[in-house]
């Protein structure tokens, strides 16, 4: 169950924010899971898996506050606006999903608690890799 909670929160994370920046009426970017190859790990024993997606991305001074308690980003790329300067975004226009800032907390703590790690890098607007180290 502790594998099943981990893998959906960062499943579901990468869906939203990939939605959130299709907008409504169109298709998100797909979401990618990879299990790395050997040349990549740290140990023998070690295994990672790799969610990519193609959402709003973070800022790269604000990765680390990622895995804050009830620090959300589904408002779009943090500390960028989600329109271009002089641009207006109504509502209408922007899906309205919100997260508690709770979910990669968690995966991480549980991860953790295992032996493991999760880790993560970004790109404003590009998206962002999530790394589960188990």
């Amino acid at each position: 169950h502790h594998l099943y909670f981990i893998f959906s929160e960062v499943i579901k994370n990468a869906l939203f924010t990939s939605i959130h920046k299709a907008g409504p009426n169109k298709k998100p970017a797909p979401i990618h899971v990879a299990f790395l190859t050997e040349s990549s790990l740290q140990s023998e024993n070690e295994r990672v898996v790799k969610v990519t997606d193609s959402g709003e991305g973070i800022l790269s001074h604000d990765v680390k506050k990622a895995f804050s308690y009830y620090y959300a980003t589904a408002k779009g790329c943090v500390g960028a606006p989600l329109a271009a300067a002089g641009e207006q975004v109504s509502s209408k226009e922007q899906p309205q999903i919100r997260g508690t800032g709770l979910s990669l907390t968690g995966s991480r703590l549980l991860v953790r608690y295992f032996g493991g790690d999760m880790t993560l890098q970004s790109i404003c607007r590009k998206g962002t890799d999530v790394y589960i180290h188990l």
